[in-house]
């Protein structure tokens, strides 16, 4: 690793182990402030505390890496500082019982449209709630509903892509039929058509919102599981499995599955960003996961609702570009690995 790729990967893991210092610091207080108090749950300060454990142990690995000067090089670096962008913005979602200082659903905590300042560090909206607290909170939201959203488009898309590729014939006419029916229609519109018609189910929002970006977004893995099984199947180990008598079931998962899964965790990877931000687009809409929960997406609603409140709406946005930033760097330093090893 460069000297500078040294610099890079240190600041970064100082700002992973000074945000797992302050929450075990933090800890005594907010457990003995939950338990003290009628209602509030313990057990997520004591996650809080077993994930701050577990970030030290991964940030003590990472350093001895550093240390060691193995790693990404030079020409992995956007990768490498991606990765450590998204490791930050998890850490910061898992660590939020700890590190909010207050509710993120409370009222009046502090005088309403109070500015960034010693006392509310990001400031307070308008009905005095802490902005910090409920963007640590929204973390929560908005990053695992992207995950969800991303794993559920993948595993249709790669299940869809390897019977069309390796099937051929009628089956990938059709499969590549619906394929580009469904790209043709914009996303937008068809998030905003389900949200509306199944918004009223008893299905939770939040599973409702990973499932209908999940959904909508699988054909683009789609095609590029199709692309690589298309080259696969004609290797010499596949042929030599097709000659040995196993089914083409037993074929495709045994053979053929494992060699795209490197596509499908880079594709994966760089879809995250985008998720996240139709997820917001959605909450900015009003469409996503209603209020109090806090999101990053509704958060950018409210602070345009309230334009001389700026910070309500430049925090939140900042980290959905940041978390957008990070998961695109580390799906093209995956890609580039990936490319590299080819």
């Amino acid at each position: 690793m460069s000297a500078f790729g040294r610099i890079v990967a240190g600041a970064f893991l100082l700002a992973d182990l000074g945000m797992i210092t302050l929450a075990l610091v933090r800890a005594p207080g907010r457990w003995s402030e939950a338990a003290s108090t009628p209602g509030e749950a313990t057990w997520p300060v004591a996650l809080g505390v077993a994930a701050a454990l577990a970030g030290a142990g991964v940030v003590g690995w990472l350093a001895a890496r550093v240390l060691r000067g193995t790693g990404a090089d030079r020409r992995r670096l956007g990768g490498l500082c991606g990765g450590h962008l998204v490791g930050l913005m998890v850490l910061a979602a898992l660590l939020a019982p700890l590190l909010a200082p207050h509710s993120p659903t409370q009222v009046g905590i502090g005088e309403p449209g109070q500015p960034p300042g010693a006392a509310f560090l990001l400031g307070t909206d308008a009905v005095g709630r802490d902005t910090l607290s409920r963007l640590l909170y929204g973390a929560r939201i908005s990053i695992p509903l992207g995950g969800l959203a991303v794993l559920i488009a993948t595993g249709l898309g790669t299940a869809v892509g390897l019977l069309a590729g390796y099937a051929g014939g009628w089956i990938d006419r059709a499969c590549l039929g619906l394929i580009d029916l469904l790209m043709a229609l914009p996303r937008l519109v068809l998030l905003l058509a389900a949200v509306a018609l199944f918004g009223g189910t008893d299905v939770g929002r939040f599973t409702l919102i990973a499932l209908i970006l999940g959904l909508t977004g699988w054909m683009t893995v789609a095609r590029v599981v199709r692309s690589e099984v298309l080259s696969l199947r004609e290797r010499e180990f596949v042929l030599a499995a097709r000659a040995s008598g196993l089914s083409p079931s037993r074929i495709a998962a045994r053979h053929v599955l494992p060699g795209v899964m490197g596509a499908v965790a880079v594709q994966g990877t760089l879809m995250v960003g985008s998720t996240i931000l139709l997820e917001a687009a959605l909450s900015f809409l009003g469409l996503g996961v209603p209020l109090p929960t806090a999101t990053w997406g509704n958060m950018v609603g409210d602070g345009m609702d309230q334009l001389s409140l700026w910070w309500l709406s430049l925090f939140p946005g900042l980290a959905i570009s940041l978390t957008v930033l990070g998961f695109h760097l580390f799906g093209d330093g995956l890609r580039d690995t990936r490319s590299d090893a080819a």
